[in-house]
């Protein structure tokens, strides 16, 4: 029994410091709210105890993924774009998935007309989890778009909702469609 207090104790540690850690990297002006904390008995009494531990530290690990993996896709996509190399973004999206095609098509395409991107901006607005292996993001974007013959980037603000995968613990993208944010 004191294994399993022991183990509830870090998980929650751990659960509050990477909340702690992403609401002060997001938020540098306003003071992060803490959430409350799923209420879970330690006694021998609690049958769900091992699920309700399951439930704690995997809402905050997955939404923790999912941010990192959009982060990541974001800033390589753009490098992927400014250098011709679409080998940069490949591993994060799943193979042979729309997403894997138009963006493969994207990163040829800019890099023959020798337009440069910059990241700018971008907010995940919403997770929303479909089911167990499917989860869709909806993200802002904004983008600065540089022409061979302009000096300046052109500002581009985009809502696109990603589609992520989950296999065997690998996040990876699939689909992107519009997001028509009222």
């Amino acid at each position: 029994m004191k294994k399993k207090a022991i183990l509830l104790l870090i998980l929650i540690t751990v659960s509050l410091f990477i909340y702690y850690y992403l609401s002060q990297k997001n938020s540098k002006s306003e003071l992060a709210q803490p959430e409350t904390v799923k209420n879970i008995q330690v006694n021998e009494d609690n049958e769900d105890f091992e699920e309700q531990i399951n439930e704690l530290g995997s809402a905050k690990s997955d939404d923790f993924h999912i941010e990192e993996i959009m982060r990541n896709y974001q800033h390589l996509i753009v490098e992927a774009i400014n250098s011709d190399d679409f080998s940069l973004v490949e591993n994060l999206l799943v193979k042979g998935s729309n997403l894997y095609n138009s963006q493969k098509q994207l990163v040829r395409r800019l890099a023959e007309k020798q337009i440069k991107e910059k990241l700018i901006d971008f907010t995940i607005e919403e997770i929303n989890y479909v089911d167990d292996l499917t989860v869709k993001v909806y993200v802002y974007e904004k983008i600065g778009i540089k022409y061979p013959h302009n000096q300046d980037y052109r500002i581009k603000e985009y809502y696109w909702i990603y589609t992520v995968n989950i296999f065997d613990g690998a996040y990876r993208l699939s689909e992107i469609e519009k997001w028509n944010k009222q």
